[in-house]
């Protein structure tokens, strides 16, 4: 008799980002406790908290004391939260950011430097996450990764529902794929309610640190299906007093 070992390699790192789940400290205590924060008379401690988690969730990277006081002052003069997420949402370093995170969490790889100016690009003219995600799983690449009618269904039932389909769901897709060019089967899933609920799910995940209820991923979902940018449930989350209050007590402990 004998036994097979695989072997398996350590996944690339995945960045804090809006697009996938993800589990990372929000604010870092010896920062605002005992480094820049300490010294700052700008804002109350709920706001540094804030102002460090949306840096970190956006930027990967805690703010500067000068970003740390420029934020608490402007969130003193009652400039709205949603406002100061939307600059750093928009900002080519979280570009960056989305692009690698696409790119690793479909490709399992990072982007080259061309392949990043092209997805920062496109989002700079509004074009959506999810969007590009279809544009990875239908590329080349994900095929070469996929060669088989069976492991292509299931690879793309995995990356844009999270779930592997029953054998209905896996034969149908496997035959639509028959009939169809495979961007058209992608588009497919990725607008079905269960890929826009698992969207919402996932943006739930890396902004507040817990799973959407099922009624908010219906109502994420028919957001969604109504038109709003994915972007602008990403940014309304982070702006929500469930972050604000989250951060302060992730501060706390």
């Amino acid at each position: 008799s004998s036994v097979t070992t695989p072997v398996v390699t350590d996944p690339l790192p995945v960045l804090p980002l809006a697009t996938r789940a993800g589990q990372v400290t929000i604010t870092s205590k010896k920062q605002l406790i005992a480094g820049a924060g300490s010294t700052l008379m700008a804002g109350n401690r709920r706001d540094l908290a804030f102002v460090d988690g949306v840096y970190q969730t956006l930027l990967g990277r805690h703010p500067t004391k000068k970003e740390l006081t420029t934020q608490a002052a402007r969130l003193k003069k009652r400039v709205p939260r949603a406002t100061i997420v939307r600059e750093l949402w928009n900002t080519d370093a979280h570009r960056a950011l989305q692009a690698n995170q696409l790119y690793t969490t479909y490709l399992h790889r990072l982007p080259t430097p061309g392949e990043q100016a092209s997805v920062m690009q496109q989002l700079r003219v509004g074009v959506q996450e999810q969007t590009l995600a279809g544009q990875l799983v239908s590329s080349s690449e994900y095929l070469a990764a996929h060669p088989t009618a069976n492991l292509l269904a299931g690879g793309l039932y995995l990356d844009l529902q999270g779930r592997l389909p029953d054998a209905s769901a896996h034969q149908n897709l496997v035959q639509a794929m028959g009939n169809q060019t495979v961007s058209a089967a992608v588009q497919g899933l990725l607008h079905s309610q269960a890929a826009l609920q698992f969207t919402v799910d996932n943006m739930y995940r890396t902004m507040l640190h817990r799973p959407a209820s099922a009624a908010e991923q219906q109502f994420g979902a028919i957001q969604l299906q109504s038109g709003v940018a994915q972007s602008e449930i990403a940014i309304r989350l982070l702006a929500s007093p469930e972050f604000y209050r989250l951060a302060y007590v992730s501060l706390r402990k």
